[in-house]
């Protein structure tokens, strides 16, 4: 299959979720709940869009390749403590918001929000990365992934009856994006064991190169 056509059922994946998670939560969560959500995933939204400026950029100007192709390994370890880094702050950022929404019973102190975004943020970033390998096929496989796992948490609850709030809806929403994200850093990092232990005793300037610059036409990310 064209790597073209797989991109458009990866987009079309993509826009059937964002199109059937806000369908389903306008139908069945009170609408402070919604707003909630509504308010985190812009968050996650917006967070994406600096994690793009910080290294997605340098990864899409990279000629396409393998994880340890030699051009492409010294900006890609970069960008991957990069954005270990990222997503560490981003989390702690959205648990001390949660918390201090949650203090004053704000329907926005949703703790699970410290799962989602990052997840999400991760999600993102091996998306990417997959795309900017040439492995437009990789990427749609997580996309399905996504897709696959939000279906079957939201369904199941929905199913049981139970009454979902922004809480409810961003842990699932979490859970899809973590596992999908976890097994997306294996399949990026598998090999890299092997080149830390033989890069380990270089010198720092070899490991941490200037990236490539940087191409601005990134896409937009979805939730």
């Amino acid at each position: 299959m064209s790597r073209y056509l797989i991109s458009a059922v990866e987009q079309a994946l993509w826009s059937l979720l964002n199109f059937g998670v806000n369908l389903l939560l306008i139908r069945f969560v009170a609408p402070d709940q919604y707003g909630a959500f509504v308010f985190w995933a812009s968050c996650g939204f917006v967070l994406s869009s600096l994690q793009n400026a910080l290294t997605v950029c340098h990864l899409q100007a990279l000629a396409p390749g393998g994880g340890l192709d030699p051009k492409r390994l010294p900006v890609e370890r970069l960008m991957h403590g990069v954005n270990a880094i990222f997503l560490l702050v981003a989390a702690l950022a959205c648990l001390v918001g949660a918390v201090a929404w949650r203090s004053v019973d704000s329907p926005y102190g949703a703790l699970a929000a410290t799962l989602f975004v990052p997840a999400f943020l991760l999600q993102q970033y091996l998306r990417a990365l997959a795309f900017s390998r040439g492995r437009a096929d990789v990427a749609t496989g997580q996309t399905a992934g996504v897709f696959a796992l939000v279906a079957l948490l939201l369904g199941e609850a929905l199913l049981r009856g139970g009454k979902l709030d922004a809480d409810g809806v961003l842990w699932r929403l979490g859970v899809a994006y973590g596992l999908t994200g976890a097994l997306g850093a294996v399949w990026a990092l598998r090999g890299r064991a092997a080149d830390f232990a033989a890069t380990s005793s270089r010198p720092m300037a070899t490991m941490f190169g200037s990236p490539a610059g940087c191409s601005w036409g990134s896409r937009a990310p979805n939730f």
